[in-house]
């Protein structure tokens, strides 16, 4: 026999958690069988087990006595003296490697639940060393200690990298969850707290940071004013945007972003600009040319985590068009400031066509503002309509004095309007005004003469006319009434400086039947008033012929003397037709005089005609 036993060496069992190694092998035959401890280095510290065995498979527990690495040897001599041996490797009952939490981070560092980008931050880990299965928990700690929130509790993990979610809540992962915005907290740096345990009782914890910002940025944004005007005068041409931004700048160091944008009424952005900024006050401004007409200014911000603040939209007006001024009227124009009582003062009335800050002043003919009647006077827009008079109008008086109080001297001297509307478009409108102390203003009422009515009778349908002069310069147009009707101006002619002649006519309808007056009324220039009174008739019913009478009836051949009478005097001479036996007419011319009888209420008349070489027969007159 010169085969030596063959020794059959299982895998070591290691008890880590009892300190304990177990070692399993196996002999094919009898043999005397010596198993001893070794150290790393193949000393021998001690001889566990020595005798005579039979072939089998036997078992040895070896309890640590110490942490030192060792090994066992196995040594079996048969019968015939064969020997053989087998040296396990190297073991030790005490964890090679130690057990140790490494990588616990939150990605990103900084967070916030807001955020449409990093609302949440992923916490990862990775165990290693110690036996395996470990014990597991990982919280979040309010900078106080407590606990917001338990990621992972006892839960049971082997060795390897791990991750969990954590959106900024309070509530533990086994509670369902709540509705958005429930339970957040606030903005601080709070603690990843992680401990472990193994499967024999070696612990180990771990800390990290991550940074919470739940407080969302603030924006604020206003306009110097709504409207811009860019024209190139220098007045408005800018638009001005002021705003604000703030965040938490303990915990966000970096800029946020502010962009501004311009929209049209279609809401087509038409200019952006974005902007970097720490938390302050800025203000923008925009020169752009756009056409007239509304706009929007957009100013959003977000902060370095992408948090969004609540957007500002601010409406403004583009308008370069100019107000339009339109002067009403001057009046009196001349005026005599000195105090007499008659035209000692004057005014202007004028029409915005927007809303303003309106000024007026007085100019001299130099260009010179001698008076300041208004200053930036806000003025709504305005302007005649059909039933609107002048005196509804904005309207300034001037008593004729300077900035001194110095009665002006006499001259032409201008009212300056100018009109600034709320865009910065300025306009202005000049009207020319007299000064005149020395006029020649009275009291004397200037006389109505040359008075003229055609027809002195007027039937129905009749255009009666009133002719008329004055000796001076009127202060408006004469007032002229037929009956209760008002009449209608014909004509003014200026003959020369003392005689204006005026012409005034009337449709006859519905007067009433009689003497009618026609009434006359005029105010020159210093106010004076003077009216007369005229009369015409109005006769509507036709005039009565009756009584007509011949010399000699049956007519002989020669003169024929036809008579009549009328109620009324007559305007023209009778006209006298004669027809023969039903043939042509012929008209009888009369004479020139007539012969009137018994006054103006029965009036006859005697007419000749020679009816000679006419035929016998009947005549109709």
């Amino acid at each position: 026999d010169n085969v030596p036993p063959h020794i059959i060496l299982n895998p070591l069992v290691i008890d880590y958690a009892a300190k304990k190694a177990t070692l399993t092998y196996t002999i094919p035959e009898i043999s005397s069988v010596e198993v001893s401890l070794l150290d790393a280095e193949g000393k021998l510290l001690e001889i566990l087990d020595a005798g005579t065995k039979t072939a089998g498979t036997y078992n040895l527990e070896y309890a640590n006595k110490n942490d030192a690495s060792k090994q066992f040897k196995v040594v079996a001599i048969d019968k015939a003296k064969n020997e053989s041996e087998k040296t396990t490797g190297i073991f030790s009952v005490i964890p090679e490697n130690v057990l140790k939490i490494s990588n616990l981070s939150a990605n990103p560092e900084k967070f916030s639940p807001n955020s449409k980008v990093n609302s949440q931050a992923r916490i990862g880990y990775q165990i290693s060393g110690g036996v395996s299965p470990y014990k597991v928990n990982v919280s979040i700690l309010a900078p106080s200690g407590a606990t917001v929130i338990k990621l992972v509790e006892d839960e049971s993990q082997n060795a390897g990298a791990y991750s969990y979610y954590w959106n900024g809540s309070r509530i533990t992962q086994s509670e369902p969850c709540l509705p958005a915005g429930r339970l957040r907290i606030t903005d601080s740096v709070y603690v990843i707290k992680m401990n472990i345990e193994d499967k024999i009782g070696a612990k180990v914890e771990s800390e990290s940071l991550v940074t919470v910002v739940a407080t969302k940025p603030t924006l604020e944004a206003t306009l110097d004013n709504d409207k811009m005007s860019p024209n190139g005068d220098g007045i408005k041409d800018e638009l001005k945007i002021n705003y604000k931004i703030d965040y938490p700048v303990a915990y966000i160091t970096e800029p946020a972003e502010v962009k501004i944008e311009i929209l049209n009424s279609k809401l087509e952005v038409i200019f952006t600009k974005i902007l970097s900024h720490t938390p302050g006050s800025y203000s923008y401004s925009w020169d752009g040319v756009p056409s007239d007409g509304a706009y929007f200014a957009r100013i959003t911000g977000k902060d370095a985590l992408g948090v969004e603040a609540e957007v500002k939209t601010l409406n403004f007006i583009c308008d370069t068009a100019a107000p339009v001024i339109e002067i009403k009227e001057v009046a009196p124009n001349p005026f005599s400031p000195n105090p007499n009582g008659i035209k000692d003062e004057t005014s202007i009335s004028y029409t915005i066509s927007e809303d303003t800050l309106a000024s007026v002043a007085i100019k001299n003919k130099k260009g010179n503002i001698i008076r300041n009647l208004q200053t930036g006077k806000t003025i709504s827009a305005s302007s005649i309509k059909n039933k609107i008079s002048i005196k509804s109008l904005p309207y300034v008086v001037w008593e004729g004095k300077d900035n001194d109080g110095n009665i002006a001297v006499d001259g032409d001297y201008s009212f300056v309007v100018t009109a600034a509307d709320f865009a910065g478009n300025i306009s202005e409108n000049t009207s020319p005004i007299t000064v005149d102390n020395n006029a020649n203003y009275t009291n004397a009422l200037p006389p109505i003469v040359n008075i003229d009515i055609e027809p002195k009778y007027a039937n129905l349908n009749r255009k009666v006319t009133v002719d008329f002069s004055v000796p001076e310069v009127l202060l408006s147009d004469p007032v002229v009434y037929f009956g209760n009707y008002p009449g209608v101006k014909e004509s003014m002619n200026k003959i020369t400086d003392s005689r204006y002649d005026y012409q005034y006519s009337r449709i006859i309808s519905d007067e009433p039947e009689g003497n009618t007056k026609v009434s006359i009324q005029t105010t020159d220039l210093a106010g004076n008033i003077s009216s007369t009174e005229s009369y015409f008739t109005v006769d509507k019913t036709n005039p009565d012929i009756s009584n007509i009478s011949y010399s000699a009836n049956p007519a002989k051949a020669g003169e024929l003397t036809i008579k009549f009478q009328t109620k009324e005097p007559l305007n023209a001479m009778p006209t006298i037709e004669v027809t023969q036996n039903n043939g042509k007419s012929q008209t009888i011319i009369t004479n020139s005089e007539w012969d009137k009888i018994d006054g103006a209420v029965e009036a006859k008349y005697d007419v000749y005609s020679s009816i000679g070489g006419i035929n016998d027969g009947t005549a109709e007159v």
